[in-house]
């Protein structure tokens, strides 16, 4: 079975998080019939579903919408978004076939502390080693210097990576940091 290059574009659009058809046609310079189009096979096909707001703020899960209520949200008449379904989900890995011992989850700087200054940090894979590489390089990758000392470990079952896709296990490892201006010099490897 194949899929039309604009069903692929809004499918990987929302491996990660929600988003809106207006977005992905505006990202990639699509025109809204493309679009509404290519989101009307994917909604029948049960790959992608909607939610939206009402004006009271209650929130309206799991539709599917049809050409028209497409075109009234590209015409941004109506304010919705859409994600995978786990059929969807399955549908974009058949086409990418992704590594996932290789994804990871890494928060950075999600709490600091008053008095230390030092900021707590985690990263959640599927491969201890790729967390332990990620360690090594983060002084170089994000400007980090991780006390190791700090480093907590624990083994996860089912880690839930994305929102439609759950693993059999994981790793996370929470550890504390100090921020520096990085600069780059000639003994920068």
């Amino acid at each position: 079975m194949t899929i039309h290059r604009i069903e692929y574009l809004i499918l990987s659009s929302v491996i990660e998080h929600y988003e809106t058809l207006k977005n992905v046609a505006s990202d990639w310079r699509l025109s809204h019939t493309e679009v509404a189009v290519a989101a009307e096979r994917l909604f029948h096909k049960g790959y992608i579903l909607a939610a939206f707001c009402t004006e009271t703020e209650k929130l309206i899960e799991d539709i599917t919408l049809n050409r028209s209520q497409i075109q009234a949200h590209l015409d941004g008449k109506i304010n919705a978004f859409y994600y995978l379904t786990p059929q969807g989900g399955a549908r974009w890995e058949s086409l990418t076939h992704p590594n996932w011992n290789h994804y990871r989850q890494w928060y950075m700087g999600y709490r600091r502390d008053e008095i230390t200054g030092l900021i707590k940090s985690q990263i959640t894979c599927c491969s201890r080693q790729i967390i332990e590489k990620i360690i090594n390089l983060s002084e170089h990758l994000e400007s980090q210097t991780i006390l190791l000392e700090t480093c907590v470990w624990e083994k996860i079952e089912c880690w839930e990576a994305t929102y439609w896709k759950t693993l059999p296990k994981a790793y996370k490892v929470t550890y504390q940091y100090r921020h520096f201006e990085w600069c780059i010099n000639s003994n920068t490897p």
